[in-house]
């Protein structure tokens, strides 16, 4: 059952509101394939079921805020057992604002008294301002939330690289940094390699790698011994992942330095 209504739309508002609804769909629901003609944010309220945009299908679910924009081809398909409902309010922004809705789908359970709050506006005296004002409250929000997940994420990978680069030398475990960070081993592998492009595990390697180059050019030391010094138990391994990287075996790589 589909519920709701209209805003003026046509204010000069850096965020105008359009039309704001609720979904309460049945068992098995499907939305039909339309064409998106404003930014629409659809908040799940309860149950779950799939979001199909454009060639793309996401799985959505209680909490979650699903978004569409101008010019995309969107359903909707609510689960068998556990119906999906939702609020959605549509809108025109500027630039900024359609910026931080880069996420075709997240988790913001913190979003939950705003959207009440949209779809309760229509039995106010002024819904448009309501609106607007809530619009903006669930932005600022937004944009919050967004800058201390990059504000944390850059700092756990800071924080892996010192990590890394004060013990190579050391038996490290890709376990023991995301411990040491306080998340998960998944978490902390998803961040890095988002960060830095490698996987930690790519890092430590690389990192001990240079270092045994800066070995080798002093011509100091047996390779055992360089081994050993950048965190490797077994000479053959340090040889093989070293030939992997540079062309060349350690022995080679003294030579031409």
């Amino acid at each position: 059952m589909i519920k709701h209504f209209f805003l003026n739309g046509n204010s000069k508002n850096e965020v105008s509101p359009a039309v704001c609804g609720m979904n309460q769909c049945q068992s098995g629901d499907v939305f039909p394939r339309h064409y998106i003609q404003r930014h629409v944010l659809h908040y799940v309220t309860k149950g779950s079921g799939k979001y199909l945009l454009n060639n793309e299908e996401y799985q959505i679910k209680k909490g979650d805020i699903f978004v569409s924009h101008k010019g995309d081809f969107t359903s909707y398909i609510s689960d068998e057992k556990q119906p999906l409902t939702y609020i959605w309010v549509s809108f025109d922004c500027a630039e900024p604002f359609a910026k931080l809705l880069s996420q075709k789908v997240f988790s913001a359970f913190w979003a939950t008294p705003l959207f009440n709050k949209m779809y309760d506006c229509r039995n106010s005296l002024t819904p448009e301002w309501v609106m607007c004002a809530t619009l903006y409250d669930f932005f600022t929000e937004l944009a919050t939330h967004q800058s201390n997940t990059t504000i944390f994420e850059e700092d756990y990978v800071t924080r892996a690289c010192h990590y890394i680069e004060s013990s190579y030398a050391e038996q490290i475990k890709i376990e023991e940094i995301a411990a040491t960070l306080g998340i998960s081993r998944n978490q902390f592998f998803k961040v890095f390699k988002q960060k830095t492009g490698i996987s930690p595990q790519e890092y430590l390697i690389s990192y001990r790698l240079k270092k045994a180059t800066e070995l080798l050019q002093k011509k100091q030391y047996p390779q055992k011994e360089i081994a050993s010094r950048i965190g490797y138990t077994d000479v053959y391994t340090f040889s093989r992942m070293f030939k992997k990287k540079y062309g060349l075996s350690p022995g080679e790589y003294s030579k031409q330095t």
